[in-house]
């Protein structure tokens, strides 16, 4: 298919389904994920999947979710079949870059950039 194919059939999605996620298909979303390119794969991000409807209700509130539910707009954060939270350490990144691999002649890499990557492994957060 081609990519000018796929953005016709797109839609807008603005109700999503409570039900419940099966395991397995979120264990699939996840290795997915874990497959993006990361900068000198220091996968120096985590994946924290979140499916207990208490968890996820903080979650919400951390996200200021009851703001956009006084304009209007559905309480979808809280009330989604799961909830996928990338977690990123900046200390893996600068650590990968420090490796024997990434150095140039035996002196230290500089590491001031942001770090971006993929998630090396994940969590499934149940009631």
């Amino acid at each position: 298919m081609e990519f000018a194919d796929l953005l016709k059939k797109r839609r807008m999605v603005r109700r999503f389904s409570t039900d419940p996620v099966p395991k397995d298909a979120l264990e699939r979303i996840a290795r997915a994920a874990e497959r993006a390119p990361s900068a000198g794969f220091s996968q120096g991000q985590r994946l924290l999947i979140v499916t207990d409807p208490a968890l996820m209700s903080r979650v919400a509130k951390g996200a200021d979710e009851e703001s956009y539910a006084d304009i209007g707009y559905h309480r979808w954060v809280s009330q989604c079949g799961a909830q996928f939270i990338p977690c990123v350490s900046e200390r893996l990144y600068h650590e990968r870059y420090q490796q024997p691999d990434k150095l140039e002649d035996d002196k230290e890499r500089s590491t001031k950039a942001s770090p971006r990557g993929s998630p090396g492994r994940f969590h499934i957060r149940r009631a």
